[in-house]
């Protein structure tokens, strides 16, 4: 049987059962990129610090690249200009991946947090009325429906 989303205005399901449901694999949690951004954002001071700085240095490395690719360019051969671009490149694919890593690591922390902590559940459910849901069966969701469906 298919599982129908359903935000957690719908359903009010408590703690327990959630994590009893999970374990039987009658339901998932599912966190959209648009909150695990957001709340990636809003977590701690000092990876608000982190991220302004990788833009800074990023924003360097590409000011560099570019006025040493045309420096070299103009004095020895403009071929270097594709040299530069290929390195631009590079660095483009490699400053991607890394956004995708972390976006997929804050997802599994929220995710564990909130099967090993009950205050993070409640808390999480109380600030994060959308941008997540839950996906399950509506035959186990009978008990715990409280509104519409997604």
């Amino acid at each position: 049987m298919a599982r129908n989303p359903y935000y957690p205005s719908a359903l009010k399901l408590p703690y327990d059962d959630m994590i009893k449901l999970m374990r039987d694999e009658k339901l998932e949690i599912v966190v959209e990129k648009y909150l695990v951004a957001k709340l990636y954002v809003k977590t701690d001071p000092i990876i608000q610090k982190l991220n302004e700085s990788i833009k800074f240095w990023s924003s360097m490395c590409w000011t560099i690249l570019i006025i040493s690719t045309l420096i070299i360019a103009y004095f020895y051969s403009w071929l270097w200009v594709i040299a530069g671009i290929f390195v631009g490149f590079l660095l483009v694919n490699t400053d991607s991946r890394n956004k995708k890593e972390i976006e997929r690591s804050m997802h599994q922390y929220i995710l564990t947090s909130i099967l090993k902590n009950k205050d993070f559940y409640e808390k999480f459910i109380e600030d994060n009325a959308e941008g997540w849901y839950y996906e399950i069966n509506e035959e186990q969701a009978k008990p715990y429906f409280q509104g519409e469906q997604k």
